[in-house]
């Protein structure tokens, strides 16, 4: 299931971080971060909402992320 992620800090957030926030709720097959965005590919829908649970309204660089299923 893929995890829709906003609000990203731009020019701030690599691959590599998200990776690390991510990988505790699950198996993360793939990522990809666009400027201000990205996507969070789990392996199942369980794992997706439990990132979505763990990690809303937890500040990232000062931003709240906004994290949904897509």
């Amino acid at each position: 299931s893929r995890l829709f992620i906003g609000n990203l800090p731009v020019n701030s957030i690599t691959k590599q971080n998200m990776w690390r926030i991510f990988k505790q709720y699950g198996d993360v097959i793939q990522i990809s971060i666009k400027p201000g965005y990205g996507f969070c590919q789990f392996r199942t829908i369980e794992q997706c909402n439990s990132a979505i649970e763990g990690e809303k309204n937890v500040p990232l660089y000062g931003k709240i992320m906004h994290l949904e299923a897509s």
